[in-house]
Order: C-alpha cells, then sequence, then structure tokens
C-alpha cells in the first residue's frame, strides 16, 4: 500500500515538474514573439526628382511619406543610402520636414563596400497609426556625361532602404528641346513636367537593399556641360582701406559651345573689370545694379568649343562698410565675406582663397561656417592665409568670418592711414541723420 502511493507521489511530482518544464519553455517562447510583435510595420512611399541644372549640376529631390502600421516601437530614424561608386558625385545634402523643420543627418553610419548609408533623425517620434512626412535634397555632379548621339544621366534609381517600399516614384528632368532615346517596350515614359522634357518611370515596390540605377539617354542641342576644375580668388584689404576681390575661373567645356556666362557677384560690388590670358576683355569698367551680375563673352565669336578650356578674371571693390565692421576703436576689425561667388548653379571642383594685407596686419579668430554632412571640409593655412576648398556648390555656406588687428608699431607708419580713415567712416555711419 505505501509502495502504490509513493508511487503515485513520484507520477505526480513527475507530472508537476513536466507542466512547469512547458510552461517555462512557453513563456520563452512567448517572450521573443511579443519582442517581435512589438517592432514597426512601415508603409513607405517615395517620390523622387532629379533635376538638370543650366550648367550640368543635379538638384535631386527625395520626397518621403512614411505610415505606422503596426508595432509598438516608436519610429526616430531612417536609413538611406546610395551606390558608393557614386560618393565623389555627391556634394551636399540637407532634410527638412513637412513642419518645416531642419532634420540631422548621419554619414556613413554602416560602412559597406557597396552601399554609402546615411540615417535622417526625425523632428518627432512616429507612433501608431501615424504618418510622418519629410524631403532630402542633394545636390550632384558629374552625373550626366557625353554619350553616343547625345547624353546620359545614370544614377541610383531611388534611396537604397533597408525594406520594400510600396512604391517608388522617379523623375528625371532634362533641359529644353532634349528627346529621349527609349528602346520598345521600356518600362521608361515621356513626358512634360512644368513644361520641361522629363523621363518618368515608377518601382512598385521598390525592393530592399536594390541598387537599380535609372538610365536617361537623351540627345539635345542645348546642353552645357561646364567642368569648372580651378578657381581662385585674392580678398585684398589696402592700406588705404580699400576692399577689393579678384576672381579667376578655370572651366572645360564638355558640351555645346558657350558664347556667354553670366557671373553673380557679392553684393555692392562696383568697379568690374573682366580679362582673359590676351588682356582687357571690356573697355571700360561695369558697375552692375541688383543683383549684381555681369556678363562674360569670349572674345572669340565661336565662343569656348567642345573639350576647350576657357579662363578668366573678374576684378573688382567691394563697399567697406558692408563686410568690414570695428571691433575696438584701436586697431581691430572684423571681416565677414563669402569665399566663393555661390550665386550662379556650378560646381567649383577646387579653389583657393587668399586673405592679402598690408604689413604689420595680423589675422586671427578664423571661422568658416558649418558645412553639410557630405562637403570636404574647408582647409586654412594660417602661415600662408590661404582657404583650400573642393566641391563647392550654390547651396555651400562658404562664408568666413576672421578678425584684422594692426600692430602699434606698424600703426605708426603705413597702416595709419586705413586706421583713422576708416574709423571716421564708421562713426559717420553710425551718427543719426
Amino acid at each position: 500500500m505505501e509502495s502504490n502511493e509513493s508511487g503515485a507521489k513520484l507520477r505526480l511530482k513527475m507530472t508537476f515538474a513536466v507542466v512547469a518544464l512547458v510552461l517555462v519553455l512557453a513563456l520563452g517562447m512567448a517572450v521573443p514573439l511579443q519582442a517581435a510583435g512589438s517592432q514597426p510595420s512601415l508603409t513607405i512611399d517615395v517620390v523622387r526628382v532629379a533635376a538638370l541644372g543650366q550648367w550640368g549640376v543635379i538638384h535631386l529631390l527625395d520626397s518621403y511619406r512614411i505610415h505606422y502600421d503596426s508595432g509598438t516601437a516608436p519610429v526616430s530614424s531612417l536609413d538611406f543610402g546610395f551606390s558608393r561608386i557614386y560618393r565623389n558625385n555627391v556634394y551636399f545634402i540637407n532634410s527638412k520636414d513637412n513642419a518645416g523643420r531642419i532634420l540631422a543627418i548621419d554619414s556613413d553610419v554602416t560602412p559597406s563596400p557597396d552601399v554609402y548609408w546615411m540615417r535622417v533623425h526625425f523632428g518627432e517620434e512616429l507612433t501608431l497609426n501615424k504618418t510622418y512626412e519629410f524631403r532630402v535634397a542633394f545636390t550632384l555632379d558629374g552625373l550626366v556625361t557625353p554619350a553616343v548621339g547625345g547624353f546620359q544621366y545614370n544614377f541610383t534609381a531611388a534611396p537604397i532602404l533597408t525594406q520594400d517600399a510600396r512604391m517608388a516614384n522617379v523623375t528625371f528632368v532634362a533641359v529644353p528641346a532634349s528627346n529621349f532615346i527609349l528602346p520598345q517596350n521600356s518600362p521608361y515614359l515621356a513626358i512634360s513636367l512644368n513644361g520641361q522634357p522629363a523621363l518618368f518611370r515608377e518601382y512598385r515596390p521598390w525592393k530592399a537593399y536594390s541598387e537599380e540605377t535609372f538610365y536617361a539617354p537623351y540627345s539635345t542641342v542645348n546642353q552645357y556641360l561646364v567642368d569648372l576644375t580651378s578657381a581662385q580668388r585674392d580678398i585684398i584689404v589696402g592700406s588705404a582701406g580699400g576692399l577689393s576681390v579678384k576672381d579667376t575661373y578655370n572651366l572645360h567645356n564638355l558640351g555645346i559651345p558657350i558664347t556667354s556666362m553670366t557671373i553673380t557677384l557679392p553684393e555692392g560690388a562696383s568697379n568690374v573689370m573682366a580679362y582673359d590670358l590676351v588682356g582687357t576683355m571690356w573697355t571700360s569698367a561695369q558697375n552692375p545694379p541688383t543683383p549684381y551680375q555681369v556678363t562674360v563673352s569670349p572674345r572669340y565669336s565661336s565662343g569656348v568649343r567642345n573639350k576647350e578650356n576657357f579662363t578668366f578674371t573678374l576684378t573688382y571693390d567691394l563697399p567697406q562698410m558692408k563686410y568690414l565692421k570695428q571691433l575696438d576703436w584701436w586697431g581691430t576689425y572684423n571681416l565677414t565675406i563669402g569665399l566663393l561667388n555661390t550665386g550662379d548653379d556650378l560646381l567649383f571642383d577646387n579653389a583657393t582663397v587668399n586673405i592679402i594685407t598690408p604689413n604689420g596686419v595680423t589675422v586671427s579668430n578664423v571661422k568658416t561656417s558649418m558645412q553639410s554632412p557630405l562637403s570636404t571640409p574647408i582647409e586654412y593655412d594660417p602661415s600662408h592665409r590661404e582657404f583650400t576648398l573642393q566641391g563647392v556648390i550654390t547651396q555651400s555656406n562658404v562664408t568666413v568670418g576672421l578678425t584684422l588687428n594692426y600692430s602699434p608699431f606698424w600703426s605708426a607708419f603705413g597702416t595709419l592711414p586705413w586706421l583713422f580713415g576708416l574709423e571716421l567712416v564708421i562713426a559717420a555711419f553710425a551718427l543719426p541723420s
């Protein structure tokens, strides 16, 4: 009898042990299932427009619409990328959401041999059943190249993502009077966008990690394509207080002949003169009104033909009252000025900027503006007072601020006329009328 009771107790204990083990296993499986269920499920739509600028620069705008379908974990960022082979063609990036907030972007967040990954941080967390919209703008160059019968554009079709997008609508906008060269049964569609010839393609879905390229071959007689190989600017502060600039452009033409170029100068530019390698190009100096633009035309009627080079120089004066500010009464001034003219849709491949002052003037507190995550940092050589810049485009902020200091010893000699003259002008300007 006791043996039977002991056996029953043993079987009961074993049953409890098995039940407990099953419960532990079940709970262990349930935890990851619950965690997986908390992961967000998103619906992503992307619209990409790549617009070709006057001189071959591409302005690319990606518009995102993200809806949170299911899950519990909030979403605060999105990883996206482009094929790494194009890294050296991308010069600028920024992002804003539909509320106008500027969004932070991290570059090269996940090193990969194939994809250049970036991360955009949302202005607010995205939660269940909510929608978030934002835009990412790029500036690119070197993606339009000469081809048989005309030109071609080639770039990653849409942003590379880590999950499928429901759709990606992609449009390339060419220059006027362009004709796209399409084979039969092409997935691309030639359309018109705001009166401009354009090529459209829809990807539905746009697959995760897809590196498919958007290829647009076209013919045109209107394609300017300029490689601004180098530029140099001398910012000259004269001993009498004058402020003048000397800009030299070296360009290589890859498109149709260039018979003229319009250059936008800094505000207040006057006494403008143009030179080429032969000599002066104008009979007299120009004083352009707002927006301070001048037109430079090669001296030969044929212009700058395909694969030819053109070098020209512009010299002009700037109002000291706008760019030079007094910091104290004796010998210290602030100079704030753009390192390059970025008012035109050009890419400066390489540029140097020199600060030239009278003897006895020192330069300190040099501060340059914040750059885009994809921009090459501005370098400054204090021993030669020289800035080095690469990949500067219209959207680049290349303003510099620096302090000019006058040595009291030297001020007693050559720089006194500048010092007192500038102070008198500033004092007169500050007096109430």
